[in-house]
């Protein structure tokens, strides 16, 4: 009675199936992300569901092959699924196959569900079977993985047999010897100061104008100064601006600035973008679904999806970057040194500086701007122009020292200052500026930078064990997650990649370490290492910038580069400024080192030839105090250079510009 009634059910969903098959034009549309492909690329090969079934417990499954060999293709939302196929080695016509299936969604995951407990059960007993000696403990594994194969095997089936074929789609793929030639382009580059010569205290601007246009391809720019990588704003397909640092001496003398104009298919930028938005949305609703339940079967399933979304939006994103070609690079020499040969004889050009404590948000985003740092060396600046770059239209000419503005959707912009002194001499300056929508989400913004104290109970932190590397965003997702399960064992984690623009949050119990050399630029960036904050050589840009460690150190190594709006540091185990390092702050840097357990040492230890800039510089440590010799502090507010500290060393070669007070100034 019971085997009729099943096949009662069958035919019922078989003939349920047939219906959906039969309704309107093919169930699966098949699309490359662009026309052909070039021997040593990947190709990305995207599946659009058109027809879903009626029923709403029902769903589509795609298996997919590509040249006859399997391929894994990956669902980024109901409709949307993508595959990333191996580096294309031979020229040719290649089919992506892609069969349609439909299933029960809800059996078919606990079925998927299983059989990844079931896979999983098996690697940890054979991985224990590795170390385990104990013949009775080794009889149980054996007796475990047997199990759990013959389990594998009844899932596999059943699953095999709950789906329903409706549809094969095939798409040929063309794939060539022949590399897309650009001619050469036509690009170059304009320092604001038509002279090339520049004071220190001062900053160069270099406008990047492509006359070239390249029809169906988005252009992008990435620059270098004095070697190392500065940030660009793009204003349009044709016009850039880069904004150095404030000069100091070590920039005296001759220095060369790059640009390097790239381009790459704007169409296939946006699928890949498009896919990129999909599959990380898709994987977020993953990690709050195994969140929320406490069943091991689903938490696996969940965790399958979770891995393999994280892998196909990984390789998404490199694609993007590879998409990537360069056509062609500009460079322009400049001179900087004392003598004001900014403009030309007889006088100094007025030097501009933009003050917004914040300069990110959510749109509607109002902020205020405000230019009375702005100032002249030997006279005064009499005009101040305005422009919000990337928002057409909005140029505000002699508007005064102050912008009030409300950016009303989300995007990545810059505002702009020019000022003018009574000489008609002019200086520009520009501040990034960031606007989320109001349902968007970054890299965990949203709030204050504060030391996180909510971690789950039984993290313990592996300070011994290799750290974490996440090389792109999705990875470093994968490890903020990660301390989010309780009894985790958390390893350090290393960022090692660059990261163009946006807020970056990260919390970590364990230690925050950014590789040598890499380029941070945001709106906002918040470290918070339990166990310390460490880098060497790094380049950091962002108006608002946070380091934070409960237990451990910040450690800014040598060499590192910061430009921002407001620095905070705050380590009651210790603050160390690297060797050679320069922080440039538009307002205020703030460096905090104070414990009140007597076994922790708190201390400020600046390096040899550190130089910091800022409005105000307030350093306060309840134990000792160190700036390295040939150091450099300047300031311009009457609070000044603020140093608390015992006790304090301070050699007669460190040279400090501006007011200074404090327990290290008697």
């Amino acid at each position: 009675m019971k085997k009729i009634y099943l096949s009662v059910v069958l035919l019922v969903i078989s003939l349920l199936n047939t219906a959906f098959a039969q309704n309107g034009p093919h169930v699966v549309e098949l699309a490359a992300s662009k026309a052909s492909y070039s021997v040593g690329e990947k190709a990305v090969l995207l599946a659009h569901v058109r027809v879903l079934p009626d029923n709403p417990n029902y769903e589509v499954f795609l298996e997919a092959k590509f040249n006859n060999q399997v391929i894994l293709i990956t669902r980024l939302s109901d409709k949307e699924s993508a595959s990333v196929t191996p580096t294309l080695t031979s020229a040719g016509n290649f089919p992506w196959e892609v069969k349609a299936y439909t299933q029960d969604k809800y059996r078919a995951h606990e079925l998927e569900g299983g059989i990844a407990y079931h896979e999983t059960t098996i690697r940890q007993a054979q991985n224990d079977l590795l170390i385990v000696t104990d013949p009775e403990q080794r009889a149980l594994l054996i007796e475990t993985i047997t199990e759990s194969n013959e389990i594998l095997i009844d899932l596999r089936s059943e699953l095999f047999n709950l789906r329903t074929l409706v549809e094969i789609a095939t798409l040929q793929v063309q794939v060539t010897n022949k590399q897309n030639k650009l001619d050469p382009p036509t690009f170059f580059i304009e320092p604001d100061h038509a002279s090339g010569s520049y004071d220190l205290g001062e900053r160069s601007t270099f406008f990047i104008h492509v006359l070239s246009t390249f029809e169906g391809q988005e252009t992008q720019v990435r620059s270098t100064f004095k070697g190392n990588a500065i940030s660009v704003t793009k204003s349009s397909e044709s016009e850039f601006v880069s904004v150095t640092q404030t000069f100091t001496t070590q920039d005296n003398g001759e220095q060369i600035y790059t640009a390097t104009l790239l381009v790459r298919d704007k169409n296939e930028a946006d699928a890949l973008r498009s896919a990129i938005s999909s599959g990380t949305n898709e994987r977020n609703k993953f990690i709050q679904l195994k969140d929320q339940t406490s069943d091991p079967v689903l938490k696996s399933y969940y965790q399958k999806r979770i891995d393999e979304l994280s892998s196909i939006v990984t390789a998404l994103y490199q694609t993007l970057e590879n998409a990537l070609t360069s056509i062609g690079e500009k460079s322009a020499t400049i001179h900087v040194g004392t003598g004001g040969c900014g403009s030309g004889s007889g006088g100094q050009d007025p030097i501009a500086v933009i003050n917004a404590p914040v300069a990110s948000g959510t749109a509607p985003l109002h902020l205020v701007f405000d230019g009375h740092l702005s100032h002249d060396p030997d006279g005064q600046v009499i005009r101040f122009d305005w422009d919000v770059i990337g928002m057409a239209g909005q140029h505000f000419p002699d508007n005064g020292p102050i912008l009030d503005f409300t950016f009303a959707t989300a995007g990545d912009y810059s505002v702009q200052l020019i000022v003018t002194d009574n000489e008609g001499r002019q200086n520009m300056t520009s501040i990034p500026v960031h606007v989320t929508s109001s349902g968007g989400s970054g890299s965990g913004s949203g709030g204050p930078c504060i030391v996180k104290t909510d971690y789950p109970a039984g993290i313990v932190c592996e300070l011994t064990a290799e750290p974490f590397v996440a090389s792109n965003p999705i990875q470093l997702d994968e490890y903020l997650h990660t301390y989010g399960q309780q009894g985790v064992n958390v390893r350090s984690l290393k960022i090692n990649f660059h990261i163009p623009g946006g807020d970056l949050v990260v919390h970590s119990p364990c230690e925050i370490i950014l590789e040598s050399g890499i380029t941070i630029i945001g709106s906002s960036l918040c470290l918070d290492g339990q166990m310390g904050i460490r880098g060497t050589a790094n380049s950091l840009t962002a108006p608002q910038t946070t380091l934070l460690s409960a237990q451990g150190n910040v450690n800014i190594g040598s060499g590192t580069q910061m430009n921002v709006g407001n620095l905070s540091v705050n380590a009651p185990a210790g603050v160390r400024i690297g060797a050679n390092s320069t922080i440039t702050a538009s307002t205020t840097i703030n460096v905090v080192s104070q414990s009140t357990d007597p076994a922790v040492i708190s201390s400020i230890i600046g390096e040899q030839s550190v130089h910091l800039t800022g409005r105000e510089i307030l350093m306060q440590t309840n134990g000792p105090g160190i700036i390295g010799a040939e150091s450099i502090i300047e300031t311009s507010s009457p609070l000044g250079f603020v140093f608390n500290a015992s006790p304090c060393s301070i050699p007669a070669n460190v040279q400090i510009i501006g007011v200074s007070s404090g327990s290290c100034f008697p």
